[in-house]
């Protein structure tokens, strides 16, 4: 298994609480949640199983996001606090991903030396990934597959199936580093990726969260440097 990673032709990221996370990266303020003043668990749970519609592109209107989430909370949520949140959520994911860099690029590049094509695979809406377009780290990747502009979100197979075509690689020779959130391990093993299940940013914030991850993971690691050393 481990001629796998060392043999592999392309090396695959997932983005949020792989390589960025608000929490984790002791960014400004308080969240959505905050100002719309609705519990932030209950916002966080919409967010990721309950907005489809933005994952896949079909809504990309920022107000839009943020209302048809909101509203399945607290539907007297007056649009001031609608549009004030968005504006505040677009803004901070911006400043977050534009200043993304070091130390996560250093191990990229090595990856990049090392002869391996780099590749994104991330479940996010129009909005969130503003910054990303402008952030230094981008530059080091082949190709970035983000769910809003193809349509299909992680774990089902043709995001992944996309951003393989991309790079001209297979699933056998490449391996997929994430989180684990919206099962991306469990629909990258299925296709014949090397899974690697990275806790270094979820064990802070979700550390009851990697128990139920850990048997679709080739392999785990606790530090993003790690990856150097597999």
């Amino acid at each position: 298994m481990l001629d796998r990673v060392l043999n592999a032709e392309a090396v695959f990221f997932d983005l949020f609480h792989t390589l960025y996370s608000h929490r984790s990266s002791g960014a400004r303020g308080f969240g959505t949640s905050g100002i719309l003043g609705v519990p932030q668990d209950e916002w966080n749970r919409l967010l990721f199983e309950g907005s489809d519609a933005r994952a896949r592109g079909i809504v990309t209107d920022k107000y839009e996001i943020i209302r048809q989430i909101a509203h399945q909370i607290d539907p007297s949520i007056p649009e001031s606090k609608i549009r004030e949140a968005a504006d505040y959520r677009e803004s901070r994911f911006y400043e977050g991903l534009a200043s993304l860099d070091a130390p996560k690029s250093a191990v990229i590049r090595e990856l990049k030396l090392q002869g391996k094509k780099i590749g994104l695979i991330s479940n996010a809406d129009a909005v969130e990934v503003k910054g990303w377009f402008v952030s230094p780290i981008s530059r080091l990747f082949d190709s970035v597959v983000f769910s809003y502009a193809v349509g299909y979100v992680k774990p089902e197979p043709d995001i992944y199936r996309i951003a393989l075509d991309a790079l001209g690689v297979s699933a056998e020779r490449s391996v997929f580093v994430g989180d684990g959130g919206s099962n991306e391990l469990i629909g990258a093993r299925k296709l014949g990726f090397t899974t690697i299940l990275t806790t270094e940013i979820i064990r802070d914030l979700w550390p009851e969260r990697i128990p139920e991850r850990l048997p679709y993971a080739d392999f785990v690691i606790d530090r993003f440097e790690q990856l150097i050393g597999l």
